[in-house]
């Protein structure tokens, strides 16, 4: 039968502090320890048993008594768990821990209780907030009868049953420092109280690279990048492998690195089969003590640093810019994804006219969005953040999708053919399938394809111009139009017109809306125009908002005039009537 003490001295250490053959230990904070301290040879073989079993030990280990209570850490645990001995000691096992469903709390506390071994699989959660799979093993802690708690061992269960994990210090990929190495690394060089910096950066695009090329360009870009990080920083910076596709760099000198200096350094692409494949990077740098005055507080700088420039798409400390900023970005994050799902997202069309024609040629399909409580929610502000995150993939494809039904009522309706455009981002374009998915869509809608003109910016185009010139062969073969958006705002604009398939330019707004007041815009104008003509393109002139404009659109000879002064995007059955009413006469008379 065991009983549970009450007595002794809280405060009082677990080993003479005299004894200079071991480092000084934290005081064992429980009421039974002064009972069991009386004789010098009981105290000696306690002291070396465990020594042996808990502070020695290289994995992560806590010591609970018979109520639940923390009352000692050892070294690996602490390391493994980023928390400071003062965070876990005299703190109950349940801020720590969280039990399996099929073992509550209360059963967890009768297990200790019954002086037997057993485990059970649960999460940690750490001092940066991750909760982590572990499976504990606990053993009885008796000392002579007395049952006094129970030792429990937690091994690293994210990756499967990986015990050894917590010796391994490279990365087998990289053969760079691992994670747990940094966090070893970082941990020494915060007790040694110097001031450092830390760089971390991030390989943004490294999931869809791996979708669209496979891991084996990943892992070669992975290597790539750590070797050029060694080769920049040098040998007396400290560069590990944080995580997927995330490098963290430590430097006890400044690291003055401007965004032109690390980007030219890193992320130049890689060439595979004599095909260059590029890569997008995202750095963020915090500096101790000035970004957090505890290892946790450091690692949290480095995120939400990370998270800002994610934000901004700049080289920059976390400082610059808000936290509120960011949180407003995560929020905004998930309304869209909210949107998405509640079908919150509606199609809009704005009219393209065929003024020689006088007769409305097609439209341009627009996404708006009213949110329920805040509503009407400008593009400006969703349409970034969906291209950041990846939600404008989902969100392309409920565009097309909702096009091909417009396309099919008409078709049902005998309403005469008109074509849509539909923009196309730069993820959707080089996402391994792009081709299939609209194929299918037009298949399942019965839409001729020809009515359908993907409109892409010149970026778009530019980002991979093999792969991208290769895809929109395929597009044109399978039937769909292919038009090039807000013409003449990029430097390689005649280059790509000689190398890409297209059926339609699209010239910029800020030509004509400065056509008036601006004699270079006149001569660009014309000249766009003419090589549209010579290359038997289309030309839409879009943003004509005043009939200044419209006149000067007409005085080009473009085929196509688009903007304001016929009509503001129109929800489908206001652009049904608006087409089926459509007068030319009122817009040359105005």
């Amino acid at each position: 039968m065991t009983h549970q003490r009450s007595s002794g001295n809280a405060n009082q250490t677990f080993f003479n502090e005299g004894d200079k053959n071991h480092q000084s230990l934290s005081p064992l904070h429980s009421t039974w320890v002064t009972a069991f301290l009386k004789e010098e040879d009981t105290l000696s073989i306690l002291h070396q048993i465990y020594l042996s079993l808990f502070i020695n030990n290289y994995t992560p280990t806590v010591l609970i008594d018979l109520q639940g209570q923390i009352i000692q850490v050892n070294q690996s645990a602490l390391e493994f768990l980023q928390y400071s001995s003062a965070d876990l000691i005299l703190s109950p096992y349940s801020n720590l821990l969280r039990i399996n469903k099929k073992s509550p709390d209360d059963m967890f506390i009768k297990k200790i209780n019954e002086s037997n071994p057993f485990k059970v699989e649960c999460q940690v959660l750490n001092g940066i907030g991750e909760l982590i799979p572990v499976l504990l093993s606990a053993t009885p802690f008796v000392i002579g009868e007395e049952l006094i708690g129970t030792f429990g061992v937690i091994h690293d269960m994210s990756e499967g049953y990986r015990l050894n994990e917590i010796t391994a210090s490279k990365d087998p990929l990289t053969s760079l420092p691992n994670r747990l190495s940094f966090l070893k690394e970082l941990t020494k060089w915060h007790t040694n109280g110097e001031s450092f910096d830390v760089l971390r950066v991030d390989i943004e695009n490294l999931k869809d690279i791996n979708s669209v090329y496979g891991y084996e360009i990943g892992d070669s870009i992975l290597k790539n990048v750590s070797e050029r990080l060694i080769t920049f920083l040098g040998k007396q910076t400290f560069i590990s492998r944080f995580g997927d596709a995330s490098f963290v760099c430590m430097a006890t000198d400044e690291l003055k690195i401007s965004k032109n200096q690390l980007l030219k350094r890193i992320s130049k692409p890689i060439k595979v089969d004599k095909e260059e494949i590029f890569f997008r990077v995202l750095i963020g740098k915090v500096y101790f003590p000035q970004d957090g005055l505890e290892v946790k507080d450091i690692i949290k700088s480095l995120d939400l640093s990370i998270q800002l420039n994610k934000c901004r798409k700049r080289f920059s400390s976390q400082k610059e810019i808000g936290e509120q900023e960011l949180i407003q970005r995560v929020k905004l994050e998930n309304e869209i994804t909210m949107a998405l799902k509640k079908n919150q997202f509606e199609l809009f069309l704005q009219p393209k006219v065929l003024w020689k024609e006088k007769k409305i040629k097609g439209a341009e399909a627009l996404l708006r969005w009213t949110h329920p409580r805040y509503g009407a929610v400008s593009p400006v502000d969703f349409i970034p953040i969906a291209e950041e995150t990846g939600l404008i993939i989902e969100m392309g494809e409920w565009v097309f999708e909702e096009v091909c039904k417009v396309l099919q009522k008409w078709k049902n309706t005998n309403i005469p053919d008109k074509t849509i455009s539909v923009n196309i981002s730069i993820q959707q374009l080089y996402r391994k399938g792009f081709l299939d998915t609209l194929v299918t869509l037009v298949n399942q809608y019965g839409i001729n394809p020809n009515l359908i003109e993907l409109e892409m910016t010149e970026s778009t185009f530019s980002y991979d111009t093999k792969k991208a010139q290769r895809i929109l062969v395929d597009c044109q073969q399978a039937g769909f139009h292919v038009s090039m958006d807000d013409f003449g705002t990029d430097y390689s604009s005649l280059n790509l017109l000689a190398e890409f398939p297209l059926d339609t330019l699209k010239i910029d707004k800020r030509f004509i809306q400065s056509y008036n007041r601006n004699e270079r815009s006149q001569v660009i104008l014309k000249s766009i125009i003419s090589l549209s003509k010579g290359l038997h393109l289309q030309s839409v002139v879009e943003g004509v908002e005043t009939l200044l404009e419209f006149e000067a659109a007409k005085k080009l000879d473009c085929d196509i005039i688009q903007g304001y002064y016929f009509s503001k995007p129109l929800p489908i059955q206001k652009f049904e009537e608006y087409a089926n009413q459509f007068d030319y006469s009122i817009y040359i008379n105005t």
